[in-house]
């Protein structure tokens, strides 16, 4: 039987302006073992001597890693549905503008534009657009951010960032010449890795109006946390769904307006099958959801029980080295 895998560290390498996404058939077997072998090439290497340094570790390989590979899994079945939606959405655009650059009758190119304006929006033209379009339009940006950050915590889990962090606590722990503010600094950013890159629980997305998706992600002001992320794209497809039921009618009915003003098409460009594929892609929503639930509660519940355990550690770590709250607190 074949299934979808998402292939996180290639084709998250494209540019995202290229809107070049692409999915490979993949054996589950192999699908299986690529799971079991990332959960092996994000362990830690490092053998700490201090029980202080033993208990991150575990926690680290055996809940940090694996709530990490469960978060993926989870996006990654809802991947293989929703990416054929960007991909046919970004395809069927490009077509009609070219298609729009090919009419020679003014009236028939600026129908073509005006579908596309409607429908398939960008930020200076968002504010005119159909609601359906407005959200096909930030569902676009969201869902390419959880693409780059994806692969950008990949490459923090399999480097040894936190491994760097770890030697420092567990060096000072064993009477080595570790500077008091050496350790706190480290304390920190072992809370810093997690909030970071996991989970943050205090920076929840809730509402979305005042969310920026339009600049580039190091200017976002939202968590790239994946848990959080992915959460948020859950509470955009959310909003894409329920803009999708009331004008899914309306946008189909101004596809056949559009379409009879297509008349010149030198290249013999096929831009049918890209819009069917939106449609079927939509109806089957309702019936692909129960593959995934990217709001689903138990993996907040997992993030915070990892960072509970992770604090407890840490702020013994604090105490017995005479380092005061006030002074480094991990909230």
């Amino acid at each position: 039987m074949k299934k979808y895998k998402l292939i996180i560290p290639l084709i998250f390498s494209i540019p995202f302006s290229s809107i070049a996404i692409s999915c490979k058939y993949e054996d589950y077997e192999k699908l299986e073992k690529d799971e079991q072998d990332d959960i092996k090439t994000n362990k830690l290497d490092f053998s700490p001597i201090s029980n202080e340094g033993k208990n991150i570790k575990q926690i680290y390989n055996n809940e940090l890693t694996k709530l990490f590979i469960e978060t993926k899994k989870n996006y990654s079945n809802y991947r293989v549905i929703w990416n054929n939606l960007i991909r046919n959405v970004a395809i069927l655009k490009n077509k009609l503008k070219r298609l729009a650059f090919e009419q020679k009758i003014n009236s028939d190119k600026k129908a073509i534009n005006d579908f596309i304006n409607k429908w398939f929006p960008n930020s200076e033209n968002l504010s005119k657009s159909n609601p359906l379009g407005k959200y096909l339009y930030k569902y676009e940006l969201i869902y390419q951010d959880v693409d780059a950050v994806l692969a950008d915590v990949n490459l923090v889990l399999e480097s040894k960032e936190f491994i760097k962090y770890l030697k420092i606590i567990d060096d000072r722990l064993n009477g080595k010449d570790i500077k008091l503010e050496t350790l706190q600094s480290a304390l920190i950013s072992i809370w810093k890795f997690i909030n970071q890159h996991i989970f943050n629980p205090n920076k929840l997305t809730k509402n979305l109006d005042n969310v920026n998706l339009e600049d580039d992600k190091n200017s976002h002001n939202h968590s790239h946390a994946i848990i959080n992320l992915i959460h948020e794209l859950g509470l955009w497809h959310a909003e894409l769904i329920k803009n999708k039921d009331t004008n899914i009618e309306a946008f189909k009915n101004e596809f056949n307006q559009m379409k009879d003003h297509i008349i010149d098409n030198v290249d013999h460009i096929e831009w049918e099958t890209n819009f069917n594929s939106i449609i079927k892609t939509f109806e089957k929503s309702k019936d692909s959801e129960k593959k995934y639930d990217l709001t689903d509660q138990e993996f907040k519940d997992k993030g915070k029980t990892l960072l509970n355990k992770i604090k407890s550690i840490l702020e013994k770590i604090r105490n017995d080295n005479g380092i005061k709250p006030s002074d480094l607190n991990f909230e």
